[in-house]
């Protein structure tokens, strides 16, 4: 584990993955009605997804007419297609860096995500993949909780020195239950708007105030 100065606040970022690092967005435009199709839930347009942004995760399947008994079948489904599909999922321009300057600063890094595992190692490629320390992935809807507790326990650091970056109000509940401090990125699946009803500790534009941040 690195040794770094007890000047720096933060020793782990515990990324989420689809719109925090991956832009998954416009892949998910591709398959979603088909699977709202399958699954008997509402299709979208684009003016709608916009619509659903500015929601609550529960709203979101209220709108869509999605019960939670179905949310585990669909995830299920959304994996499944990720990982047919994971050629057409990018990063977002400056996560790459962003990842390699944090590196080098010795913080270390891990993903709780509900994507699959292949699905994010492919997306990563293997000039990333060996800067996490542990990738945790399939994580429930409601179930990222779990995932970041349990990096962080493996982790060995105190949760004050952990931080969980999402870009969804789910995202910062689930860093909240774990314990660790909760970052929002507003380039992601949910508008600034709803992030900041979510009150996270941190909002941010731009991957560069994550690496400002860990830096201070």
């Amino acid at each position: 584990m690195p040794v770094r100065n007890s000047q720096n606040e933060v020793d782990l970022v515990i990324f989420d993955f689809d719109g925090t690092l991956a832009n998954s967005a416009p892949w998910l435009e591709t398959v979603f009605n088909d699977v709202a199709a399958e699954f008997g839930f509402s299709t979208l347009t684009h003016e709608r997804a916009d619509v659903l942004r500015t929601l609550s995760t529960r709203d979101v399947l209220r709108e869509l007419g999605l019960p939670r008994w179905k949310v585990p079948l669909v995830a299920r489904r959304m994996r499944q297609l990720a990982i047919r599909d994971a050629d057409q999922i990018f990063l977002f321009e400056d996560a790459a860096d962003t990842l390699h300057t944090l590196a080098r600063e010795e913080i270390m890094l891990a993903i709780a995500t509900s994507n699959a595992g292949p699905v994010v190692r492919t997306v990563l490629g293997p000039a990333l993949v060996p800067l996490f320390f542990e990738i945790r992935a399939g994580a429930s809807l409601f179930g990222k909780s779990k995932a970041i507790g349990a990096i962080s326990k493996r982790s060995g650091l105190a949760r004050d020195r952990i931080l969980y970056v999402g870009d969804e109000e789910r995202d910062v509940i689930a860093a909240r239950k774990a314990g660790v401090c909760a970052a929002s990125v507003a380039w992601g699946y949910a508008s600034s708007d709803r992030l900041a009803c979510a009150r996270p500790d941190f909002l941010w534009s731009r991957f560069g105030q994550i690496v400002e941040y860990c830096q201070t």
